[in-house]
């Protein structure tokens, strides 16, 4: 899986499952370049999971906030 970063600037996230080690590889990307990653044990991804669930709930929870244009002169 390949994620683009929120802010549109050429970085991505990789997540990668290799069940021969039971674990999860979190890497950065810029264009083609891996630029760092983590190695996440299968055990430890149920609370990094348990965040973004709770991160989710409570977006949804909260309307967007949408810029004013910019005041004509």
């Amino acid at each position: 899986m390949l994620i683009e970063d929120a802010r549109r600037n050429g970085n991505h996230l990789r997540v990668t499952w290799h069940p021969d080690k039971r674990q999860f590889v979190l890497s950065t990307w810029r264009a083609d370049v891996c630029t760092g990653s983590a190695r996440l044990a299968v055990d430890d991804v149920a609370e990094l999971t348990g965040l973004l669930v709770d991160g989710l709930a409570e977006a949804a929870s909260i309307a967007p906030v949408v810029a004013a244009p910019p005041a004509r002169p």
